[in-house]
């Protein structure tokens, strides 16, 4: 997939791949309506590499900066978002017959809400990490400032006495 930074921001370029995912599926389904949890699958698995690369497209036109931790986190969230969704069984799955676009509705509703809690799951880990990243960050500032305080006090207490003397 290819990102051109004049052309396109994150967001238009995931729009775009995501509309190309769905009119995809949509041409599979209607050629192999029995295979509905495979093409299902490849969509959410489109979808979240499509949102993964629009994160990083996004963190790079606003940051230039990468530390080790930086990338560790990458990679969780990585594994967090493209492990397998928990099947569950559909209770709107009938016997009776349904049209193919009241199907495809009916499956696409089930995927985006799987992919949307998915990604909240993600979101409040990812904040969960930045507070708790800030917070040690925050102490190791501290420290830093506490011994430059007291090695200012000393500076100072040297030089008052070899003034005194």
């Amino acid at each position: 997939m290819c990102y051109s930074k004049a052309a396109r921001s994150p967001v238009e370029f995931m729009r775009e791949h995501m509309h190309q995912l769905v009119d995809e599926c949509c041409d599979n389904y209607q050629h192999q309506p029995q295979g509905e949890k495979k093409i299902l699958e490849e969509l959410e698995n489109g979808f979240n590499e499509v949102m993964l690369e629009a994160v990083d497209l996004h963190y790079q036109d606003n940051n230039q900066e990468t530390s080790p931790l930086l990338l560790e986190v990458r990679q969780e969230l990585r594994q967090r978002i493209c492990k397998p969704s928990e099947e569950e069984e559909d209770p709107g799955a009938q016997e009776t017959e349904e049209g193919f676009c009241d199907r495809v509705l009916r499956l696409f509703k089930k995927l985006l809400l799987q992919l949307q809690e998915k990604w909240q799951a993600a979101l409040a880990w990812v904040k969960q990490k930045v507070a708790a990243g800030l917070q040690a960050f925050s102490e190791a500032v501290e420290a830093i400032w506490s011994a430059l305080k007291s090695f200012c006090a000393s500076v100072a207490r040297v030089s008052l006495s070899c003034i005194q003397a």
